[in-house]
């Protein structure tokens, strides 16, 4: 692989009141002939138990030092802003509400701590993904495929952990794109891009990787979110230094651009690494792509940043990135545009028993359409200062004047992890679906929608799918509520779109949700305010499916192996063995839907030596 840098300074000089363009060094280093690492058919990976390992005394995603100084930061807004709990007005306007087609639950695969759910669908193939689970289901929630994303990797040759997987379907090229991440230290990080061959995602992918570590330092790279244009994949992650807290580690965030093409055939990928993109001299964090929001693609994409962790502001920061412009220092334009309501960091949410973890502002999720996005994140309501999301607009992206932000919290629950699809059917429109996860003390927690029509305002708040109880996975009382939420609008049909969200389900744990749903008809005119809706879906116990046993491990072990024992004694199956294994509380889950009923044994070895044996009934 052959490398190529330089560097440009970006000169801008648009300057209003509201909006502030600044010069700014960044660096593009391409790489050339980055090699296919393998090959792999999705139909041959084997996974007949879908077996998960999960260290339950902390998430592991992120790393204790930033979880350590978000808490703290979370406890000056909850002093300066204590909850007021003031009862908010139910009535949103005329707007309808979304409708829904089909919701359902994969009960059957565990999706482990953040559930981070991902989708990617077309036609009758929904791609959904886990921190550790990938399917394929038809539009009915039929499988027709699962498997753990261990499993995918070490199918690609990917040994390390893998986590945040990211999904985009092409309709373009009429094929997916899958990535995620390998390894949480500068030791072991990589970046996996999978390319599919074909629009089956069962068929054939193409595997390529890069280096988490790109500066050979001590660092790796946290965070990925992806979007598509005519000729490029994007992809944005955070470099994070090694033990050190948010603030003092957080190295910069990069672009990685990725000609798509060469991907889907399997030859040398082309790629370009751009970093350096600051302001006054701060690296901007968090850059989220604006994905086009219909079918019709652009060259150059935009991405949208803010001040994640400040307690209230009103700054974002808007890049773009044109790797067609005539010369290199105008390929990449930033701005600092000011927002007409301000945000700021969402303080943690209720549930039943303990919280939900809400993380920071970042934006979570934007599209394009012409000179036009949309955007959402997870803010601090400011009228009751609990969970609430923005939604914000930036009408005019090639000369940006002022952000419309607007927030949205539920009248009696709070809400987070916001994904915003476009509904819109001709070229005037501008609506959309916003879906989110909700939770109070007395609604478990699950997946809500709403319905935005600028001009008319949004729709009451419908519930997509209601939780049977609430977390508690980990140690302590504050639970991962997930990093992001899956969405994506279906091509076949403008007017519908489809949401992988997340759920509280029996023992206390979560599933993913898939959601079908579409946009209203035309809006009423009457005053009459929308009927309330009312729980839709109550879930079933799914360990008849999962069977699930909690291990605490000493400190000093290094592997762990996992054995299914018959009724006589008989080994079963090897279901589980891994050299790398974390002290204390850990639960290990499999799927047992292709067991016969019966009782079996599980017998725990630990560095090669007997540790302890589970019984399991299957029902």
């Amino acid at each position: 692989m052959h490398t190529k840098i330089y560097s440009v300074l970006i000169c801008m000089l648009a300057f209003s009141i509201s909006s502030i363009a600044q010069k700014v060094e960044f660096k593009k280093t391409s790489f050339e002939g980055v090699k296919k690492i393998a090959t792999i058919n999705v139909s041959d990976i084997e996974d007949p138990y879908l077996p998960h390992f999960q260290n339950l005394e902390a998430p592991f995603v992120s790393g204790n030092s930033y979880k350590a100084f978000l808490e703290n930061q979370k406890k000056k807004i909850q002093k300066l802003y204590p909850p007021s709990h003031i009862p908010l007005a139910k009535k949103r306007s005329v707007v309808n509400p979304p409708e829904i087609i089909k919701t359902f639950a994969l009960f059957s695969v565990q999706i482990g701590i953040p559930c981070d759910n991902h989708l990617a669908m077309k036609g009758n193939d929904i791609l959904s993904a886990g921190n550790s689970y990938m399917a394929v289901n038809k539009p009915n929630g039929g499988f027709t495929q699962k498997f753990t994303l261990e499993q995918f990797a070490i199918a690609a040759g990917i040994t390390n952990n893998p986590f945040d997987p990211r999904l985009a379907y092409d309709p373009i090229a009429n094929k997916y794109v899958f990535t995620f991440l390998a390894g949480s230290n500068s030791l072991n990080t990589d970046i996996v891009f999978a390319f599919s061959e074909t629009d089956d995602p069962t068929g054939n992918w193409n595997i390529y990787t890069l280096p988490g570590n790109p500066n050979g330092l001590d660092q790796w790279t946290d965070y990925p979110m992806i979007s598509l244009t005519n000729d490029k994949v994007y992809l944005t992650i955070n470099l994070l230094k090694d033990g050190e807290t948010w603030q003092a580690g957080f190295i910069e965030t990069i672009i990685w651009e990725m000609d798509k093409n060469t991907g889907y055939s399997g030859t040398d990928l082309g790629v370009n690494r751009i970093d350096g993109i600051t302001y006054n001299g701060q690296n901007i964090r968090n850059l989220c792509p604006a994905e086009s929001a219909t079918e019709t693609m652009y060259d150059d994409i935009y991405f949208v940043s803010n001040r994640n962790f400040a307690i209230e502001t009103d700054s974002f920061f808007l890049v773009k990135v044109d790797p067609n412009a005539a010369n290199p220092d105008e390929q990449v334009d930033i701005n600092l545009v000011f927002s007409d309501t301000p945000y700021g960091a969402p303080p943690n949410a209720t549930q039943k028993v303990g919280f939900l973890q809400t993380n920071d502002a970042r934006v979570l999720e934007a599209f394009r359409l012409d000179d036009e996005i949309q955007f959402v994140g997870n803010t601090r309501n400011l009228d009751n200062n609990l969970a609430g999301i923005y939604h914000g607009t930036i009408e005019s992206i090639s000369d940006p004047q002022t952000i419309r932000l607007n927030h949205i919290i539920g009248s009696d629950f709070e809400i987070g992890y916001p994904g915003i699809i476009y509904t819109g059917e001709t070229a005037s429109d501008r609506d959309a679906i916003i879906a989110f996860n909700h939770t109070n003390k007395v609604r478990n927690p699950g997946v809500s929608a709403l319905y935005s029509l600028p001009g008319e305002g949004y729709s009451e708040i419908v519930q997509l799918g209601q939780g049977i109880t609430y977390i508690d996975m980990i140690a302590g009382d504050l639970e991962r509520w997930g990093d992001y939420l899956g969405t994506q609008r279906d091509y076949n049909d403008p007017s519908q779109a489809w949401v992988a969200g997340f759920i509280g389900i029996g023992n206390s744990s979560n599933a993913p949700l898939v959601c079908h749903i579409q946009r209203p008809g035309t809006p009423t005119n009457t005053n009459e305010a929308p009927i309330e809706q009312s729980d839709l879906t109550v879930f079933p116990n799914p360990l008849v499916n999962r069977s699930s046993v909690e291990i605490n491990i000493p400190q000093g072990t290094n592997s762990i192996q996992i054995h299914l024992i018959g009724s006589n004694g008989e080994l079963i199956d090897k279901i589980y063995s891994s050299n790398y294994v974390k002290s204390g509380k850990n639960a290990f889950s499999f799927d047992t839907s292709t067991l016969n009923q019966g009782t079996y044994i599980l017998k725990i070895m630990l560095d090669g030596k007997d540790y302890k044996s589970e019984k399991i009934i299957k029902m």
